[in-house]
């Protein structure tokens, strides 16, 4: 069980995330900030379906959007939960030989772990981007802005999630290459969607 549960309310999450505290960090917010930006998808695409219910493009869309916002939360509870992982692993005793080699080597699983769930992260929100330049078209144009607003959102949370996984890869990302290339990827793929759609 996590010794962190996210906070109903966003009150309570900025106070806990402007603690000393060691979670919520920067992934698990980044993640609720994309969960607010989805948000204002789902404003512009329902604004828009007033007017033009006949749009089955923006109907899936908003379905779509509905599960995206669900696993923005569940990977921010999973952002603070590898966290707990790492410092866990970081806390092991190193007495003997065997306590040290089981340390390092539960520091590498937490490091691979927090990595990969920032690959999935990354292709989630790229996944949201590409949705949003697919419906852009659609969207009625006085807030279509709201659809810029939210991707700016959504690209923050995979900026954020890369950032983490380049900094858990720095030691060794010459063991994993899969992993850094991923992370590559998802970076790349970020920015053309990001100028694609703005």
């Amino acid at each position: 069980m996590s010794a962190y549960i996210l906070p109903d309310s966003l009150a309570d999450l900025f106070e806990t995330a402007a603690s000393t505290d060691a979670v919520p960090g920067g992934g698990c917010v980044a993640c609720v900030s994309a969960h607010m930006g989805i948000a204002l998808l789902l404003k512009a695409i329902r604004i828009t379906l007033k007017s033009k219910p006949e749009l089955a493009v923006l109907q899936e869309a908003e379905g779509r959007l509905l599960g995206y916002a669900a696993q923005c939360l569940n990977y921010a509870q999973q952002d603070a939960e590898a966290f707990f992982q790492f410092l866990a692993a970081y806390k092991l005793p190193v007495s003997t030989v065997a306590e040290q080699t089981l340390r390092l080597k539960s520091i590498e699983q937490a490091v691979v772990s927090a990595t990969q769930l920032g690959i999935t992260i990354s292709a989630m929100g790229n996944d949201i981007l590409q949705l949003c330049c697919e419906i852009k078209p659609d969207i009625k144009l006085s807030i279509v802005a709201d659809i810029v607003a939210g991707a700016y959102l959504v690209s923050a949370m995979i900026a954020v999630a890369i950032e983490n996984a380049n900094a858990n890869l720095s030691d060794i990302q010459a063991i994993y290459p899969d992993l850094k290339a991923s992370v590559l990827k998802a970076q790349t793929q970020n920015q053309a969607l990001l100028a694609a759609l703005v």
